[in-house]
């Protein structure tokens, strides 16, 4: 094998390695607005923003923070401060997510989930649950629209997948944990987190969790993976393109 190959296939596992080794980082918010970056392979959590306001869900849009604060959906900016672009929630937005330009948000109190447009605060209503809203969703990437949702007289969480074309929602399955308050899809796989910090594999068809890990902290909700930002990954690219046409001037 050429020395060119050699050093080529070695870029490759270099490169390889770099995009996926953040598949692992989940992003945490506290109850009072600490947004945590958590490792689930090396346990290292640090603060990545604050917005200094009852944050009882997240999500990231297009590179910017959102959060429910039970009556509103704000986005966070970077230096912490907030602002709201939605309201009038009867106090029971516990649940956010994003999706395809839009966010969505579930009320503990009227059980009904919503898009909202977070440049008009725009509100329609999208789907229903038939059982308690308590937690986060999540959708997967063909669109499936996964939430915890609760049982009268049972502890622990279940697993639900709604609809949105018919606004029917189905029941999945016990995941086997209480309060498992965040969701959110990595490399294909749903991860719940509970208010405890406990980190779970969770089961699509069955709705059984697994525990992977601790995070330490009390959690109200997953905002998911940070957007790579766009001038890394740019510099990346053409750093690569670089080392490529050095390689084969090298050795070729």
């Amino acid at each position: 094998m050429s020395r060119f190959l050699c050093a080529l296939i070695l870029l490759s596992s270099f490169c390889v390695f770099i995009g996926t080794a953040s598949a692992s980082t989940l992003y945490l918010n506290t109850p009072s607005g600490i947004l945590f970056s958590f490792d689930t392979e090396t346990g290292k959590r640090d603060e990545v923003s604050s917005s200094r306001r009852t944050m009882s869900d997240s999500a990231y849009l297009n590179g910017n923070l959102y959060g429910a604060d039970y009556r509103s959906i704000y986005s966070v900016a970077e230096d912490g401060s907030s602002s709201v672009i939605s309201s009038g929630f009867d106090d029971g937005i516990s649940s956010l997510t994003a999706y395809r330009g839009s966010l969505y948000a579930a009320s503990q109190t009227t059980r009904n989930i919503y898009s909202i447009d977070p440049e008009t605060g725009l509100v329609s209503t999208v789907g229903s649950s038939e059982w308690g809203i308590h937690g986060d969703l999540a959708f997967d990437s063909s669109g499936n629209l996964y939430g915890t949702v609760s049982k009268a007289g049972e502890n622990n969480s279940y697993l639900a997948r709604y609809d949105l074309a018919t606004g029917a929602s189905s029941l999945l399955g016990d995941i086997g944990f209480r309060k498992v308050d965040g969701l959110t899809f990595v490399d294909g796989k749903l991860v719940g987190v509970t208010e405890n910090g406990y980190v779970l594999d969770i089961d699509t068809a069955s709705g059984a969790g697994i525990k992977l890990a601790e995070s330490g902290c009390r959690t109200w909700g997953v905002a998911g993976s940070a957007p790579t930002p766009i001038p890394a990954a740019v510099w990346l690219m053409g750093s690569g393109l670089m080392a490529v046409g050095w390689i084969k001037k090298k050795f070729v």
